[in-house]
């Protein structure tokens, strides 16, 4: 069903990079939020009038709020698929991650509620009424809000949308919170026990337990993570691929939102090559990325001395040196310098943001070992943790 209605209503929905595509995936999913919302509401409302059900009525109030997401998800989509201008040069895709949190908020409120009225409940407790209308209609609100969930979380991972799947986790609360009336009705039907109260304040952590989780993955986005190992692998064995090209490192994803990730990457290159050759190369890649992956990127050549068999011969020395000491260290940008002082031996050693070992005892260890082995070249070492380049030793 949810395949049919991306297919029958967003044209070229495999091209996900797309603003257009994007708008249009946006456009879908609020029609359906919003015609279940509104069909929940006027069930409930009709059937709690003819009821006089004080409960179902509520409820039904409760759905037509849930319009106030779609209402934001209509602004977001519109909003964050404007171009880029003058004044915001990396486009407006950021704006989805403010929506985001605003959804999310509203999550973490459903939560708060519904732990203060189990709090209630439990110091004073109620008579749980029953009826055969309330039944049908939980367990038909149950569904639909059980299926929209999955609706909104399949459209979420295809389009890499934190709205969406906002909403995803906002509709999955409501199907918890009303999950939790339907138990307890059925529980004290047929035990006369009344958990309804017990049962709402695990329910009401568990949404706000996802509330936080989704609302700390999106301030992560907006303070800006590093790159995770699937995409930075992705990126490294596209670029490596290219004949001319004998590696890269030091990758750096800067994220303005869906559809404007930048990324600046070192890569290895033949030192004895033409620049000119060198540049055109960089520039196809550059274009290829935006073409292929969607990535807006900035490449800076190192040059390797490939032909030379004694700078191949040191680095693979002082390679094996690193490995011994940490096989997690990673030697880049390994260089031979002449001075007319004496020649020196320039490379970087990356190592993880966390490490324990201050720089200076790093580079310690490292250069007594060099040169325990190779005399003639004096080592120059720069630690890079995370993203920072510290100083030369």
């Amino acid at each position: 069903m949810i395949d049919f209605l991306i297919q029958k209503f967003v044209k070229n929905y495999e091209d996900t990079q797309s603003f257009t595509t994007r708008r249009s995936y946006g456009n879908l999913s609020s029609a359906v939020g919003l015609f279940i919302n509104l069909f929940l509401f006027s069930t409930k409302l009709i059937i709690g009038l003819l009821t006089n059900s004080i409960a179902i009525m509520a409820d039904a109030i409760n759905n037509l709020s849930d319009c106030f997401s779609i209402i934001l998800m209509v602004l977001s989509f519109s909003m964050s698929t404007k171009p880029a201008d003058e004044k915001h040069p990396y486009g407006h895709s950021r704006l989805e991650y403010i929506f985001s949190s605003l959804i999310t908020i509203l999550v973490i409120y459903i939560g708060v509620k519904l732990v203060v009225a189990s709090f209630k409940k439990i110091i004073h407790p109620e008579i749980i009424t029953f009826n055969i209308y309330s039944l049908i209609v939980l367990i038909v609100a149950i569904v639909a809000k059980f299926w929209l969930s999955k609706f909104y979380y399949k459209i979420s991972k295809k389009i890499d949308s934190d709205l969406l799947m906002a909403t995803s986790v906002d509709s999955k609360s409501d199907c918890i919170s009303t999950s939790i009336v339907l138990i307890s009705v059925v529980v004290f039907k047929l035990t006369g026990l009344n958990i309804d109260a017990y049962i709402g304040l695990l329910g009401g952590v568990i949404i706000i337990k996802n509330g936080f989780e989704m609302i700390t993955d999106t301030v992560d986005k907006l303070l800006g993570t590093g790159a995770s190992r699937k995409f930075e692998r992705e990126i490294t064995d596209f670029i490596t691929s290219y004949d001319g090209i004998y590696g890269a490192h030091d990758l750096r994803v800067h994220d303005y939102g869906p559809g404007h990730i930048f990324i600046t990457v070192d890569v290895e290159v033949d030192s004895s090559e033409e620049f000119i050759k060198l540049h055109s190369l960089a520039d196809r890649i550059e274009r290829d990325l935006i073409e292929q992956k969607g990535v807006y990127s900035t490449i800076h050549m190192d040059p390797l001395a490939v032909n030379n068999p004694e700078v191949q011969n040191l680095h693979e020395i002082v390679a094996k040196i690193i490995d011994d000491v940490n096989d997690e260290w990673i030697l880049n940008d390994f260089r031979i310098c002449p001075k007319k002082e004496g020649d020196e031996m320039i490379f970087d050693i990356r190592v993880d943001i966390d490490e324990k070992m201050e720089d200076k005892q790093i580079v310690d260890i490292v250069k007594g070992k060099i040169l325990s082995q190779i005399t003639d070249y004096k080592p120059i070492i720069a630690i890079t943790r995370g993203y920072q380049r510290r100083n030369f030793y």
